[in-house]
Order: structure tokens, then C-alpha cells, then sequence
């Protein structure tokens, strides 16, 4: 198997790897979004999986529209999606049950990852308010088994990614403080470890793939750039072992002089 990913409309091939099957499904677009969002609100999707029956399961954010009269409000939802494209099911992530009413009520939150496991639970990292990512596990019933700040109070994390282990655990990449970032959890949250990759002054794991051997590759966005954001871009995509090693890497020199723009979340294996 090759790795492809795009910059800016232009493919790059790299890294031989073990190959495997999955299934694809066309998903509905914004204006099918919003036929299907609750009156009065401006749906946007987040993360996505595959169900077993080939069902789609999208996180979706609902929010009152810029320059609505209404009061600022936010709903998160998981919706099941059918091969004909129909609404099938929907389950709520109540913010209420995760914080206190006076966090719930602010806006600004963002769904980075959805795992399904082999018994229909869903498990989601949600950044509620501030960049907290928390760590959500809904259980096949459509019930809240778990809602876990994952990190410190004192640490700034910014997670883009959650990818499953083939040990059953988790990886989640983004970066902390501009530093690359991967932390491995398991499935209730404990930290198993964690590792930063000094790529650039700039550094943000954008996407990556979990191989079938136990490893990973990650894609990265970096860059060296000034307090004016005045610099050159770079493309940095490596190849990790199990354990968080670095086996292979390679960059590539951005054509833009601005930071975390050149890579789209789009690491594909081509079979």
C-alpha cells in the first residue's frame, strides 16, 4: 500500500505499507446538513465513522446563526446515517451532564475524533469550552457512560485527530503550545504516554493512519515563522512503531508564507 496526501491540489506518494479494505460511502452535503438540522439552528459536520452495516455516524454541531435574535445557543448531536442517505437515528451529548450550567451555556465547541467499537459504543474527544478536550464514550443504548478531562487544568492541548490502536487503545495528535503532540490513552482515559516531536518553531499533527502492525504515520503541518507570522511553510509526514518511535520521516518545503494552511486532513491508503 502507498500513503497519498495533498497539498494544495498536488499529490505526494511516500512509504510502502501493509494494505487493507474499507468501505466508502458518499457523504451528504452541507445543504442535506441543513434540511436535516433542528429549526433554527446552522448545523455543521465534525468527526465521522463507518458503521459494521455501512451506516454513517457524524458528529454535528448545532448553533443559533450569526445575527440571529434568538440567544446564543449550542447543541451537539450524533446522527446515523442510512445508504440512502436518510436520518435514521440521533442522539444528543448534553453539556449539562459534562459541566456546570454556567460553562454548558457558552459556545465554542468542536468534536475531533468518533471510534466506534465492536459492541456499538461510541467513543468522541469534544473540546467543550477553552480547547479542553474531553474524552466521551456514549454507550450502544444512547447513554452517557463517560465524560473525562483528559489533561491538567494548567496544559493548553489542541487535539486535531483521534486515531484507534490495534492494540484497542487510542492515539490523539495535535499539538501542545505549537509543539507536535501524541499522547496514547486507553478506552477510560488514563494517559498510557505521551511524546512531542520538535519539527519546526511551528509544529500541529494534522491526520494520520494506524497501521496494520501496530504503528502509525502521522502528517504535520510546520513552519518558521515570526510573532508576524512572516515565514516559510514546511510538510513533515513520519512513520512510528508501536511504542511511539520514530521509524522513517520526510519533509517537504511549503510554498506558502503562512502557518497550517498547506495540508488538507486527507491521508489516504492506496491499495
Amino acid at each position: 500500500m502507498r500513503l497519498i496526501f495533498k497539498i494544495i491540489g498536488i499529490s505526494y506518494v511516500m512509504l510502502n505499507c501493509v494494505c487493507f479494505n474499507a468501505n466508502a460511502q458518499e457523504i451528504p452535503n452541507i445543504s442535506w446538513a441543513q434540511q436535516h438540522c433542528i429549526e433554527g439552528y446552522w448545523c455543521r459536520y465534525k468527526a465521522m465513522a463507518i458503521t459494521q452495516n455501512n451506516e454513517l455516524l457524524t458528529a454535528v454541531i448545532a448553533n443559533t446563526p450569526p445575527g440571529s435574535s434568538e440567544p446564543k445557543t449550542e447543541k451537539l448531536f450524533i446522527w446515523r446515517i442510512n445508504q440512502q442517505s436518510e436520518k435514521v437515528g440521533e442522539i444528543e451529548i448534553k453539556k449539562t451532564q459534562v459541566m456546570s450550567a454556567d460553562k454548558a451555556n457558552v459556545s465554542g465547541s468542536d468534536i475531533r475524533g468518533l471510534t466506534i467499537f465492536e459492541n456499538g459504543d461510541l467513543l468522541l474527544i469534544v473540546n467543550f469550552i477553552g480547547n479542553r478536550p474531553y474524552l466521551v464514550k456514549i454507550s450502544n443504548a444512547g447513554e452517557l457512560a463517560l465524560a473525562k478531562d483528559i489533561f491538567d487544568a494548567n496544559r493548553t492541548v489542541w487535539i486535531s485527530k483521534v486515531l484507534r490502536t490495534k492494540d484497542g487503545n487510542h492515539l490523539l495528535i495535535g499539538h501542545e503550545s505549537l509543539d507536535s503532540l501524541i499522547v496514547k490513552i486507553s478506552s477510560a482515559g488514563t494517559i498510557l504516554w505521551e511524546k512531542k516531536r520538535d519539527i519546526g518553531k511551528m509544529d500541529l499533527f494534522l491526520d494520520g493512519i494506524a497501521m496494520e502492525d501496530g504503528g502509525f504515520v502521522l502528517i504535520a503541518n510546520s513552519g518558521d515563522f515570526n510573532m508576524l507570522f512572516q515565514g516559510t511553510s514546511n510538510i513533515w509526514i513520519g512513520k512510528y512503531n508501536a511504542d511511539g518511535e520514530i521509524e522513517t520521516e520526510k519533509t517537504f518545503t511549503g510554498t506558502l508564507s503562512l502557518p497550517f494552511v498547506e495540508v488538507g486532513r486527507t491521508l489516504l491508503p492506496i491499495c
